[in-house]
């Protein structure tokens, strides 16, 4: 609204001063026109007495003139005086008008000044707009460029979601198996110290019948080699019944000494026996 107002006064400006200087021209020009003339006084009189006539005192007064005390006076001096207040009127309008165009030449020119200023101002504010467009160009572009990569990373996130997702649900499956394995290892825990004890019972055991068994082969080993001398009267049955606690195993004493038994029903006192 500022820049139309300036270039509205710019362009009435040079409309305005041409037309004060014609107004100036014409009140320069009609003081010289209706001054009356001295050579012929007989002839400005009548129409001075024919404007006394017609024109009133305001009129008068409107017009800058004296009102005149008496209708009657025929004196050249008293008709010649009413144009002289006509014209330094004129000339107070004239310069009047000469100070109010140089003002509005000063006017001009500070308008022309600021028009130049503001031209300048104008060029600066377009360059600043380009720049400004441009940036905005860019800024767009950017932004552009920014929603995409704004789109591409939901598409990851979404990626990694349902990745995380696939993650949880395969930890919460290893979870529940680590949970069962670790039943699993406490009932094995269980079950090996079960073993380990049944273990430590079979190797007491263990130890107990190798030293049964050690001591069954000494016995053995000393069975192997005991003897008896038979004495007089004595049968296979009794010596069964002395070692053995159990006469029917007297065949045992006899297969063990064949060799030397004929007849088992028979013994010879003195006969060294083996003892199996």
């Amino acid at each position: 609204m500022m820049m139309t107002t300036h270039h509205l006064r710019y362009l009435l400006l040079p409309l305005l001063l041409s037309s004060l200087l014609v107004h100036a021209q014409d009140n320069q020009d009609k003081p010289a026109h209706s001054a009356p003339t001295e050579a012929n006084p007989a002839t400005t009189q009548e129409p001075v007495e024919h404007e006394q006539v017609t024109e009133t005192p305001a009129e008068s007064e409107a017009a800058g003139k004296e009102p005149e005390a008496s209708s009657g006076s025929e004196s050249g001096s008293e008709i010649a005086e009413p144009a002289q207040p006509a014209e330094a009127s004129s000339e107070a309008k004239t310069a009047a008008v000469t100070a109010e165009l140089e003002t509005l030449q000063t006017q001009l020119a500070e308008a022309q000044q600021q028009n130049t200023e503001l031209t300048a101002q104008l060029e600066e504010a377009k360059a600043a707009r380009d720049e400004l467009q441009t940036q905005l160009s860019e800024a767009q572009q950017a932004t552009s460029e920014l929603q995409s990569q704004l789109t591409d990373a939901a598409t990851k996130q979404a990626d990694l979601d349902n990745q995380l997702a696939a993650l949880q649900a395969e930890h919460d499956a290893l979870v529940t198996e680590r949970d069962g394995l670790q039943e699993e290892l406490t009932t094995h825990q269980t079950e090996l110290q079960q073993a380990q004890q049944a273990l430590s019972d079979l190797n007491t055991q263990h130890d107990e019948l190798t030293t049964r068994t050690a001591r069954l082969e000494a016995e053995l080993e000393e069975a192997k080699t005991r003897t008896h001398t038979v004495g007089p009267g004595e049968s296979l049955s009794e010596i069964a019944t002395r070692y053995y606690g159990n006469g029917d195993r007297w065949t045992e004493i006899h297969e063990a000494n064949s060799a030397i038994i004929i007849d088992p029903n028979i013994l010879e006192a003195g006969m060294e026996l083996k003892i199996p």
